[in-house]
């Protein structure tokens, strides 16, 4: 089994998980109205695709000689539960129920996908953990490449390079004189200047909510 080193970023979220695990701040989940129309047991066939495809959304953390390693696991299968609901029953478990922790280190998936099929209202949920995606990469090109391209049948854009690609890069860019000169730009760039924590609520680990809207294309039947 090839591992393989944790980005800077992923380490320090790694370490943050680590001090207290129930905590969901590094969640980033997102709710999507779908109409009537879209067919949820093609749409969960489609992600079962990108699942497939997209090796990052199956990573798994594990701790090999005190170090904290990556690797996309193969086996893995992320369950794709169709739930069946009133209105006010998908209000309630959207809002409440829905965003729970991530287990770094349970092995269990660390990408969540479910599809509510209410009265009125279709809905399509999903939440990552922070630690294998963000909002501006991952997020849009699930809901604005790959979801409508799986979902009609079509071949997903191949990933050049990705994210154990990086991650292997950056490990091996330590030491080196390139990182040494912009290890020192930085420092002389920055020096005297006194760095504040982002504003938040100190008591709460909940983390902030951004509303973003994204259309799938028309032609997407």
């Amino acid at each position: 089994m090839e591992t393989y080193p944790l980005l800077q970023s992923q380490l320090g979220i790694f370490m943050e998980w680590m001090k207290d695990p129930s905590v969901t701040q590094y969640n980033l989940p997102s709710r999507t109205h779908l109409p009537k129309s879209v067919d949820l047991n093609r749409l969960k066939a489609a992600f079962e695709e990108i699942v497939r495809q997209r090796k990052e959304l199956r990573t798994r953390f594990v701790i090999v000689d005190g170090d904290p390693r990556q690797y996309a696991d193969d086996e893995m299968r992320i369950p794709i539960p169709v739930h069946h609901m009133t209105d006010d029953e998908a209000a309630q478990y959207i809002e409440n129920r829905f965003v729970r922790p991530f287990d770094l280190l349970s092995g269990e998936p660390l990408f969540r996908v479910e599809l509510i099929e209410a009265g009125k209202e279709n809905w399509l949920l999903v939440d990552i953990h922070h630690a294998i995606g963000d909002g501006v990469t991952l997020a849009p090109n699930l809901t604005i490449y790959d979801m409508p391209a799986a979902y009609r049948g079509e071949a997903l854009e191949p990933v050049e390079y990705g994210m154990y690609d990086y991650a292997e890069d950056e490990q091996q860019s330590f030491g080196t004189d390139s990182y040494q000169r912009a290890a020192q730009y930085y420092q002389e760039k920055f020096a005297g200047i006194d760095f504040v924590s982002l504003a938040g609520n100190p008591d709460s680990h909940l983390g902030n909510m951004v509303r973003e809207s994204a259309f799938m294309p028309a032609d997407c039947k």
